[in-house]
């Protein structure tokens, strides 16, 4: 008896679902494999690279010699994870599903505060903030030894010297850090603090005060804060108050320097050319996560000059003070 059953080459018998979608996977997946060859083919390799990453790419490998032959697989795989096809758009797209949709941090780098705050992981700084990584009595110990023998160096010759400890962003907001990131204990700057005024008469100066001082003039509704929400480092403003406190001790030892003009009141202009610090550029989102910038306009600092208006690859303006003093 004939088969009856109607066969899909039948161009009377409409082609299944299934197969159309097993089609459509195909095509999918084909894309995905050969679309990174076409973007290799198609845009330059400078916008693919992770200089904007603070780095250089990986070069790529050489097969001169026999040791260049051993290592050739681990360089390789390190000149293709710097140049891939479309390497720039998928690194984009993972920061922005991560930060997005989850909530965490694209990297192993940086953690994701609350606000969209972000902090650095490096050099286990989020175990410093806590706690977890407290100095030994020895290590403590080493810490006074060499702070007394450079003092003592430099007043052999005639130099005052001055310690400042520079508070890191987390140590001033910590209101920003995750919740989950609980504080157990001291942090290395006040088990060293605490060490010198037991056992030295170095005293060091302490920046903390000077920052809180900063942070108490924040504006955030004009996203002017004494640290970059999205960087690591001191803003402009916060580098004018650490400035104004060295200035200050300095002049304990050298009474010229507190001639120098530095008022606390100081106009504040947006500066609309930079994004200052920030991780956002290093997360290919710098047009998603953006920051304000404020410098100090130059004609409220008295006596001080706009010696270089233009420094591009520095990103970065030169003053200069005539008519002081000083040695």
């Amino acid at each position: 008896m004939p088969d009856e059953t109607p066969h899909s080459t039948d161009p009377g018998v409409p082609r299944s679902p299934g197969r159309a979608l097993d089609a459509l996977a195909i095509a999918l997946f084909l894309g995905a494999i050969f679309a990174p060859l076409v973007d290799l083919a198609v845009r330059p390799a400078e916008v693919r690279s992770p200089e904007v990453e603070l780095r250089q790419p990986a070069p790529v490998p050489s097969l001169a010699g026999q040791a260049a032959w051993v290592r050739f697989p681990e360089a390789f795989e390190d000149w293709w994870n710097d140049s891939f096809g479309l390497r720039d758009r998928l690194l984009r797209w993972h920061s922005l599903l991560k930060i997005g949709a989850f909530r965490v941090s694209p990297s192993e780098r940086m953690v994701l505060g609350r606000d969209d705050w972000i902090f650095s992981t490096v050099e286990r700084s989020l175990d410093v903030f806590r706690g977890l990584a407290p100095l030994t009595e020895k290590e403590l110990e080493w810490w006074r030894i060499a702070l007394e023998s450079r003092r003592d160096w430099c007043a052999e010759r005639g130099i005052a010297f001055v310690y400042a400890l520079a508070p890191s962003k987390q140590a001033v907001y910590p209101e920003r850090m995750p919740s989950s990131l609980t504080v157990t204990g001291p942090t290395r700057v006040d088990q060293l603090v605490d060490y010198l005024a037991a056992r030295s008469d170095l005293r060091v100066l302490d920046l903390r005060e000077s920052q809180e001082r900063a942070k108490a003039a924040d504006d955030p509704a004009a996203g002017d804060f004494a640290y970059y929400p999205l960087g690591t480092h001191w803003s402009v403003r916060g580098a004018y108050a650490a400035t104004r406190a060295l200035r200050d001790r300095i002049a304990g030892s050298l009474p010229a320097v507190g001639a120098v003009e530095l008022p606390e009141s100081v106009r504040w202009v947006r500066d609309e050319t930079s994004q200052g610090d920030s991780w956002a550029a290093r997360l290919y989102v710098e047009d998603v996560l953006r920051q304000t910038v404020w410098r100090a306009d130059p004609d409220s600092l008295p006596g001080v000059e706009l010696s270089s208006e233009e420094q591009p690859a520095r990103r970065a303006l030169v003053f200069e003070q005539a008519g002081v003093d000083l040695p």
